[in-house]
C-alpha cells in the first residue's frame, strides 16, 4: 500500500517578494533606537537568495503549500520600503518592531494582508497618520502600533478603526497622538473590542471620563492608561474585573476615585495611581489581594489610617 506523501513546494511569488524585500534593505545602516537595546540583526541581508525562502531566518511557511505565513523581522536593520511584503497575501504574523523607517511616512498597502492576526509595527519610527488598510484586516488578534514618533489616529477615527476588528484582544497603541477622538473613546473601546484581555493607551493624549462600560470588559487582564489628561471620578468596579492582574492609570492628575471593597481572590497583582486625585480610606478589604505585588499611591489624596490587613499581603514587594 503507497503511503502518503506531502510535497512542499515554495511559493515562488512569496520568495520573489523577499527578495525584493533584501535588495530594498542591503545597505541598511546601523539604527540608534535606544528603547530596542542593541539586539539587532543583519538576518535579511544576510538571506541566500539561492535558498528556499522558507529555510530564511525570520520567515516561516506553511508546509503543506509552501506560501509564507509569518514574518518575524524585528531588530533587523531594515529602513527601505517594504511595500514588497504587501504581495504575501497569505501572512498570518508580521513582526517589524524596532526598526528604523526615518519618520517616514506610514505607508498603505495592508489593506492586502487580510489574513493577518498578528500585527506588531512598535518602534518602526513611521509618522503621521495610521493607515486606514490595518482596520479592514477582520482577522486581527493582537495589534501593537506602540510609537516613538509622531503616529496620530484622525481619519478614521477610533469608532471607524476598531468597528471591524472586532476580533482583537490585544491593542498596544502607546504614544499615538489620540486626543482628536474627544472624550467618548473609553465608551467606542468597551462597545467595539468585546474581547479586550490587553489594552495600552499612555501617552496618548486621551481626555475626559472612563465610561462605566469599562467594567463590562470581562477578559480584561492588562489596563495601562498612564500618563494622559483623564479626568472625573474613576469608575470602581474595573477594579473587580475577574481576570483583572494590573491596573496604571498613574500620572492623571484630574482623575479622581476611590478604593472598592475587595472581594477575596480578586487577581490584581499590580496598582499604579501615583500622582492622581484618588482619595478616602484604604479598605481592610485591601489585604484580601494576596497576589499583590505592586501598590503605588505615591502623590496621591488617601487619609486615615494604613489598614492592619497590609500584612497579609506577604507577595508584596
Amino acid at each position: 500500500m503507497a503511503s502518503n506523501v506531502v510535497v512542499v513546494v515554495s511559493s515562488s511569488s512569496s520568495c520573489v517578494s523577499l527578495s525584493q524585500l533584501r535588495a530594498l534593505n542591503l545597505h541598511s545602516p546601523l539604527p540608534w533606537l535606544p528603547w530596542c537595546g542593541d539586539n539587532f540583526s543583519k538576518k535579511v541581508i544576510e538571506w541566500n537568495i539561492k535558498e528556499d525562502c522558507c529555510s530564511w531566518d525570520g520567515v516561516s511557511c506553511d508546509p503543506a503549500t509552501g506560501y509564507v505565513t509569518g514574518l518575524n523581522l524585528s531588530f533587523s536593520m531594515l529602513s527601505a520600503q517594504i511595500f514588497p511584503i504587501f504581495n504575501l497575501h497569505h501572512l498570518q504574523t508580521l513582526n517589524l518592531a524596532c526598526n528604523d523607517f526615518n519618520s517616514a511616512p506610514f505607508p498603505s498597502g495592508f489593506e492586502n494582508l487580510r489574513n493577518l492576526i498578528h500585527l506588531n509595527l512598535s518602534y518602526t519610527i513611521f509618522s503621521g497618520q495610521i493607515p486606514a488598510g490595518i482596520s479592514m484586516l477582520t482577522r486581527l488578534v493582537s495589534l501593537d502600533l506602540t510609537s516613538m514618533s509622531s503616529l496620530e489616529l484622525r481619519k478614521p477615527n477610533l469608532e471607524s478603526f476598531f468597528m471591524n476588528l472586532t476580533c482583537l484582544k490585544e491593542v498596544y497603541l502607546d504614544g499615538v497622538d489620540l486626543s482628536a477622538q474627544g472624550s467618548n473613546w473609553s465608551q467606542v473601546l468597551s462597545s467595539a473590542l468585546p474581547h479586550l484581555q490587553v489594552l495600552s493607551l499612555s501617552y496618548c493624549q486621551l481626555n475626559g471620563p472612563i465610561h462605566n462600560s469599562f467594567a463590562t470588559l470581562k477578559s480584561l487582564s492588562y489596563l495601562q492608561l498612564s500618563t494622559n489628561i483623564l479626568s472625573d471620578e474613576f469608575p470602581q468596579n474595573v477594579f473587580l474585573l475577574p481576570k483583572l492582574k494590573t491596573i496604571d492609570i498613574s500620572n492623571n492628575y484630574l482623575l479622581s476615585g476611590q478604593f472598592p471593597e475587595f472581594p477575596k481572590h480578586t487577581p490584581l497583582q499590580t496598582i499604579s495611581l501615583y500622582n492622581t486625585k484618588f482619595h478616602g480610606e484604604l479598605p481592610q478589604s485591601i489585604g484580601n489581594l494576596q497576589s499583590l505585588k505592586i501598590l503605588d499611591i505615591y502623590r496621591c489624596n488617601f487619609s486615615g489610617l494604613i489598614p492592619s490587613s497590609l500584612a497579609n499581603l506577604t507577595k508584596y514587594y
